[in-house]
C-alpha cells in the first residue's frame, strides 16, 4: 500500500532505510510525515463530499474506524459532521 515506507522508498528509488536516514536528517519520521499528508488529503476529500468509508480505503487505511479516530484528532470532529457543515 501507498502507506508503507517501503512502497515510498522504492517509488523514490532507494531502500527503505536511505529513505529513513534522510528523514532523521531532517528531524522528521515517516509516521509523522504520513499523518501530515493524510491529513491534507482527508481535507480535500471532505471538500469533495467524499463518503468516509472511500476517504479511509484511499489514504491507506485497513478499518475505516482507524480513519474516523485520526480524523477526530486532526479536526476534533467526525468526518459526517464536518462534511454536513461543509
Amino acid at each position: 500500500p501507498i502507506s508503507s515506507k517501503t512502497f515510498v522508498a522504492k517509488t523514490l528509488g532507494m531502500s527503505g532505510s536511505s529513505l529513513s536516514r534522510k528523514l532523521a536528517d531532517e528531524n522528521v519520521s515517516f509516521a509523522a510525515l504520513l499523518d501530515e499528508v493524510r491529513k491534507d488529503m482527508a481535507e480535500e476529500f471532505l471538500k469533495a463530499n467524499m463518503k468516509s468509508k472511500e476517504m479511509s480505503r484511499l489514504l491507506g487505511y485497513k478499518h475505516p474506524s482507524s480513519f474516523n479516530h485520526a480524523f477526530n484528532r486532526w479536526f476534533q470532529d467526525s468526518p459526517t459532521y464536518s462534511r454536513r457543515r461543509s
